[in-house]
């Protein structure tokens, strides 16, 4: 895995290089500050609405409850602050957790959070990464603080939380996984080349695995992975990076180009 290649090239243009197990390099966009702190600024609007929400049934159910003692109204106030605190979290773990690595302020300005390898973020790196929000948010300046500071000096714009989890921001690529077919030779033996329905079959798990349950994923991964690497004279580390190789456009003769003679 490299760092973004122009060493005067602007943050809001950085690009990461990962090379796969199989000598095959992979190019995300990283998003820059500007655009995620746009994303950050929607997620906020949004949860300013829905605590804005919260408050008014709070004030609602305390004047029909009326607690009178100070005791009493105490804990009220706390179960409330509780109330926000679970929300907040909720959130951001939530909807990173159900959109693949997205909120709707990500959605929005189509970025998504992916782990360092280039795959999809686990659900444990996603809960550290927004457990660690609230060291970002100091001194409090919303929607980033502290955390600013460290993805302005950090090359790959990572902040506390994505260092802690392992993850990066990045651009949705425009172009659909489609686009990318392997042009095939006249003269291209049948190793050469992935088939029509092989091709399909990969691209179709590419597209789907970032909704699919983790066991289930690994284990089709590796069935679709197994099958097409025999039946091409082709090996592999890891069977979703491999996939994502070949759904990108990658030909098994440019693989067995890449991984050189057996040894």
């Amino acid at each position: 895995m490299t760092e973004p290649a122009a060493a005067d090239e602007s943050l809001l243009e950085a690009r990461l290089e990962i090379e796969t197990p199989e000598r095959v390099k992979i190019v995300y966009d990283l998003a820059g500050i500007g655009s995620r702190f746009a994303a950050g600024s929607i997620d906020m609007l949004l949860l300013v609405f829905v605590f804005a929400v919260m408050f008014a049934v709070a004030m609602v159910a305390f004047s029909v409850t009326l607690p009178t003692s100070q005791e009493a109204q105490t804990a009220f106030w706390l179960s409330v602050a509780g109330a926000f605190t679970v929300v907040l979290s909720l959130y951001y773990v939530g909807f990173e957790w159900m959109w693949s690595g997205q909120t709707p302020g990500k959605r929005v300005l189509k970025l998504r959070v992916i782990s360092e390898d280039g795959g999809p973020a686990s659900a444990g790196a996603m809960f550290l990464r927004n457990v660690l929000r609230v060291a970002d948010l100091i001194p409090f300046a919303a929607p980033y603080g502290l955390g600013g500071l460290v993805m302005f000096v950090n090359r790959r714009g990572k902040r506390i939380g994505d260092c802690a989890a392992g993850t990066i921001v990045v651009r949705e690529r425009p172009e659909p996984l489609a686009a990318f077919r392997p042009t095939a030779a006249a003269d291209a033996l049948p190793g050469d080349v992935l088939g029509a329905a092989d091709l399909a079959r990969v691209q179709a798990f590419v597209v789907r695995a970032p909704q699919m349950i983790a066991a289930s994923r690994d284990a089709l991964a590796r069935r679709i992975a197994d099958d097409v690497a025999a039946r091409h004279g082709l090996a592999y580390a890891d069977a979703q990076q491999f996939l994502r190789v070949l759904a990108k456009g990658a030909t098994p003769k440019q693989l067995r180009e890449a991984q050189g003679p057996a040894a």
